[in-house]
């Protein structure tokens, strides 16, 4: 009740312009509604602002504030979607997938503001401001309700119908912010893991997520992109459970999904392909960021690197996969660059059992290899590029993987005989343990690698003939590493039952142990094998070209038959040189038929003569690039 002698005002604060204002605060202190106004007016987010007036006795108020606000920043474009799956309830809309969408559609709004959707489904302000951009808002709106109505067969109209109902029902929802203030204040004194203890205890259980997510908005509100990202990563450091470790990887992939937090956090790379190099390495915990990069890609890197992030990884994993897949040049220096740079990027993705990335990396490499890897910049067919792609690969497991997770793509789906061939032959040449993972690679490694196929293959869409005789293979793989099969393990060409592979009527290749014995590391350039040593194995990278001193290489390729065949050199021969030329792996493996000495050709070598030559001898360079490219075209269309 107001004093005797004085009348009460009440005073309103109004956004808008013409005849559209929309009331956005109450108060009865003229101080509170003129401050409120001003920060209005300097966020820069309406076209006007107004306080009104209206005191006891009064028939109607008076405008005691107004100022008109030029927007001048370039009108806002709606994001590009290509899937956008309906939300059935209210609270799947504060989901993550439901957040992704919205971050995508409305991201030239977030990235303005340096918000996430994660934040503006909890502000009322910013919510009000992109309703009012009119434009935008029903563009955003009209372009997700487009694509969920071509998805599910609906009317686009009635869609949007759905949306904009659900926008009212979330905006007037993110009033209430008393219970999100309480739970983020313990978050920031007692951590995550606690936070979330209180809101399962004072709210109830279908409510969790909501307030859950309403607390971390709250949070990660009124800071940079670079301060959102390391107070997510300090959370991660206070976080034990599953849970907690979901709700942050969330809003981290949430950040990471956009450009400005990108370009703020990565910089700019030169080309998009140095920064797909970062992207990998971060995700990988690898990275070692140049001194004048900010501190938190270190720490993000040391996220990775110590923390299970599936959301995150596959964020950034997934512009890899989407520029790799595409069309635009790698680099700037041509095809040849491009080729070599492609290569040497997919070495970068290898993994034990497949590539990083998943289905959609798969299929990426595959399209880049099909424009790449073709001889005078033609595109090579869908079954060539399939296999050009398996020999960027080092080992049969990570070609199986490859072919595993391209069952899951669209590209895998439309070929699914090509890539069935190709995992049938794969399959069918598992003989031994060595035929899965070099013997460099440590047991425990095998066995994870193992365990990463039978995830791979449980997602695959194989015939039930082909799982079966892989499941059959991996077992015995398996139960030869484990120790209570230690004898059986230490037999390592023992054949595996269960895999349709013929025997090979060839001389088997050496035992790995009888291989470290012979395969001598070259002292003074030169280097020793033993009868029946391995040299190099088709596929893996080429690194080295070799001339025979004496004694006799014998060069082969494995099909599903056997081994064929292809020559046998002795002294003076040089092999292995193509690989040295143009940088692509190698096309056929190598084994000492007799005791073998041999004259090793490094890389950099070669490369600084092949320098000398272009300079001196254009002619005659440009004549041995384009014979190593007319052989290797010649040596696919033999296959």
């Amino acid at each position: 009740m107001a004093k005797a002698g004085w009348t009460q005002s009440t005073f309103e604060v109004l956004t808008g312009k013409g005849a559209r204002w929309i009331i956005e605060t109450s108060t009865q202190k003229r101080s509170e509604a003129m401050e409120t106004a001003e920060n209005f007016v300097a966020s820069g987010e309406y076209a006007g602002v107004r306080v009104t007036e209206l005191r006891d006795g009064w028939k109607t108020e008076r405008v005691i504030f107004e100022r008109s606000v030029m927007l001048n920043e370039k009108p806002l474009k709606v994001g590009q979607l290509t899937s956008a799956e309906p939300c059935q309830r209210l609270m799947d809309y504060y989901r993550f997938p439901a957040r992704l969408v919205i971050g995508r559609v409305a991201r030239a709004y977030l990235d303005r503001h340096g918000i996430t959707a994660l934040e503006l489904l909890f502000n009322r302000p910013h919510l009000n401001a992109l309703e009012r951009m009119d434009g935008f808002y029903v563009g955003a709106m009209q372009a997700v309700a487009t694509v969920q109505a071509r998805q599910n067969d609906e009317k686009p109209a009635d869609r949007l119908d759905v949306l904009y109902r659900a926008a009212q029902k979330i905006r007037a929802r993110a009033r209430d912010s008393e219970k999100a203030q309480v739970h983020c204040a313990l978050l920031g004194e007692r951590g995550l893991d606690t936070a979330l203890k209180k809101i399962k205890a004072s709210t109830p259980e279908k409510e969790w997520d909501y307030h859950a997510y309403a607390m971390l908005a709250m949070f990660l509100s009124g800071s940079n992109w670079r301060q959102k990202i390391r107070a997510l990563i300090e959370l991660l450091e206070t976080t034990a459970n599953d849970l907690s470790l979901r709700y942050v990887d969330e809003a981290l992939g949430e950040i990471l999904d956009g450009g400005e937090a990108l370009r703020d956090i990565f910089g700019a790379p030169p080309t998009a392909i140095d920064a797909w190099r970062v992207f990998i390495q971060v995700t990988s915990g690898h990275y070692r960021a140049p001194k004048y990069a900010p501190e938190e890609l270190d720490i993000l890197t040391e996220a990775f690197a110590h923390h299970d992030l599936p959301i995150s990884r596959k964020i950034l994993l997934g512009r890899v996969a989407q520029g790799l897949g595409g069309v635009r040049p790698l680099t700037r220096e041509g095809r040849d660059s491009d080729r070599k740079d492609f290569i040497s990027l997919v070495r970068d993705l290898v993994e034990p059992a497949g590539m990083l990335g998943g289905p959609p990396m798969s299929e990426a490499v595959v399209l880049r290899a099909k424009v790449l890897l073709g001889d005078e910049g033609a595109d090579l067919p869908i079954d060539t590029a399939v296999r050009q792609a398996l020999y960027l690969m080092p080992t049969q497991a990570a070609r199986l993987g490859v072919l595993l997770d391209l069952t899951g793509s669209d590209l895998g789906k439309k070929y699914e005989d090509v890539v069935r061939a190709q995992f049938s032959q794969l399959v069918a040449q598992l003989r031994t343990i060595y035929d899965l993972f070099p013997e460099s690679v440590a047991d425990a490694e095998r066995l994870t690698g193992i365990d990463s196929l039978r995830e791979r293959l449980g997602m695959s869409v194989m015939s039930h003939e082909l799982k079966r005789a892989f499941t059959l293979s991996l077992g015995k793989i398996a139960d030869a590493l484990a120790p209570k099969n230690s004898a059986a393990a230490s037999s390592p060409r023992r054949a595996l039952v269960g895999t349709s592979a013929r025997v090979s009527t060839k001389k088997p290749a050496a035992d790995p142990a009888e291989k470290d014995a012979t395969k001598k590391n070259p002292t003074n350039g030169k280097l020793r094998l033993a009868q029946g040593a391995i040299l190099f194995c088709e596929g893996e990278p080429g690194d080295e070209a070799y001339l025979i001193v004496s004694g006799t290489i014998d060069i082969f390729r494995t099909r599903s038959d056997g081994e064929q065949l292809l020559a046998s050199v002795g002294r003076g021969e040089l092999i292995g040189e193509m690989s040295l030329i143009d940088s692509q792996p190698r096309m056929a493996s190598a084994r000492a038929n007799a005791d073998t000495e041999l004259i090793v050709v490094s890389q950099d070598d070669l490369t600084d003569r092949l320098a000398i030559l272009q300079e001196n001898d254009k002619v005659l360079h440009f004549l041995i690039t384009t014979l190593t490219r007319r052989l290797r075209g010649l040596a696919r269309v033999t296959e």
